[in-house]
């Protein structure tokens, strides 16, 4: 009996409940162990929200699923599966539609219309803590950048970020490495304004002048350009 295993978790739910992919696998394996599968199929999405219908992992299980060729399809909560109440009911149909069987971990589904009901319940419920999630993260962020806080990190090129210890806050640095790089790309252009650009020579690509390090490489050398003139730097 063929079966897939599908798994998701997200940042902030990993960050806030402590779920794991490898909690959710060790479940979801155990439980297709007991219906009989003898072939197990694993896909996750890691850091993805359940929001988006289009995940990588998800995406390559429905491709399957539609292939063929498969009996089982388990997940460990209705909420792993998707976080939107219409996304829900397009996955569940999907699958039921290709003749495979749909089953939860954490949640006993039935066919009946109760049964049917109470599943979709499960998708809506899933929603509203979706929307709850995403508006105390946001009041959240508000208050920490009244504080004067940092409410992510950009990734600036030049400079880094440092978490202090034991604490969600930190502090952005200059990144003396990154800035020396930085520093380097000013000495690339023209230093005179007094003559026009095109009496100037090509100035060479900043990958010509840093090293595999990050690093600028040696300045100084001396290279002939228009007209004879030398100029140093490039």
């Amino acid at each position: 009996m063929n079966a897939i295993i599908y798994v998701r978790v997200s940042t902030e739910e990993q960050a806030r409940e402590g779920f794991s992919l490898a909690s959710q696998l060790d479940a979801c394996r155990k439980k297709a162990q007991e219906m009989g599968a003898t072939n197990v199929i694993e896909f996750a999405d890691e850091g993805v929200s359940g929001e988006i219908l289009e995940r990588p992992g998800l995406t390559r299980s429905r491709d399957l699923v539609r292939a063929g060729g498969i009996e089982i399809f388990l997940c460990y909560d209705p909420d792993r599966l998707s976080r939107k109440a219409a996304h829900q009911m397009i996955i569940t149909e999907e699958i039921e539609q290709a003749h495979v069987r749909l089953e939860f971990v954490n949640f006993d589904r039935t066919s009946t219309p109760e049964g049917n009901m109470f599943y979709q319940m499960r998708g809506v419920i899933a929603e509203y803590e979706k929307e709850k999630i995403k508006e105390r993260t946001i009041r959240g962020k508000l208050q920490k950048a009244k504080q004067g806080g940092l409410t992510h990190w950009p990734g600036t090129y030049g400079y880094s970020y440092t978490r202090r210890d034991g604490r969600q806050d930190g502090f952005v640095a200059v990144n003396e490495e990154e800035a020396e790089v930085v520093r380097s790309s000013a000495h690339c252009a023209p230093r005179s304004p007094s003559r026009p650009f095109r009496k100037y020579p090509p100035t060479r690509p900043l990958s010509d002048r840093v090293g595999r390090n990050g690093r600028t490489r040696h300045e100084g050398r001396e290279n002939k350009g228009e007209k004879g003139q030398r100029t140093k730097g490039y």
